[in-house]
């Protein structure tokens, strides 16, 4: 009898949804208000009405001629995403890694890029993960992954041990 084994292209892809599901099915993002956002924390903005955002621009002073000269403007922006650096009076400096707006749909920035976002209507929400939550998660899932690979190569506790060897002849 021969044992069946699991290729391995799947083991891998196995793992890569462990890892997957560990790092993001343990994240939860709360509504905060922008004098209590977390510096270095990932926070999604939604506004109640398009915006529009100028991008690269570090220094929170409109007067500042080498942030002019690099900025760029975002319009009619709906929602972003990014990175809360801190905040200087009502503004608050934030590393934008994407942003929805109504005219071209969803934008990637890869570096992203920094932006002044004044206080307006907006809503905040700011990413939580949960350490004890994922650890958790990866141990079953890592656990289910194990108990599969096993069965599949036959493995398991209780598994046919293989074929019995047969009655040796008897001669007289």
């Amino acid at each position: 009898m021969t044992a069946t084994h699991m290729h391995p292209y799947a083991l891998r892809g196995l793992a890569v949804i462990v890892a997957l599901a560990g790092a993001t099915a343990c994240t939860t993002y709360r509504t905060t208000t922008q004098s209590a956002i977390t510096p270095q924390r990932d926070i999604a903005v939604r506004f109640s009405s398009p915006v529009a955002v100028h991008l690269a621009c570090d220094s929170a002073g409109a007067a500042d001629l080498a942030c002019l000269a690099d900025s760029r403007a975002a319009l009619g922006v709906l929602e972003l995403s990014g990175r809360f650096e801190r905040m200087d009076g009502d503004s608050m400096l934030v590393r934008i890694s994407a942003l929805r707006d109504s005219l071209n749909g969803k934008v990637r920035y890869n570096p992203p890029r920094a932006a002044w976002l004044r206080a307006q209507s907006a809503v905040i929400v700011e990413r939580h993960t949960s350490a004890t939550r994922t650890v958790l998660l990866v141990v079953a899932l890592t656990a289910t992954v194990a108990a599969v690979v096993a069965g599949a190569n036959g493995t398991s506790f209780g598994g046919d041990p293989g074929p019995k060897p047969s009655p040796s002849p008897k001669f007289f």
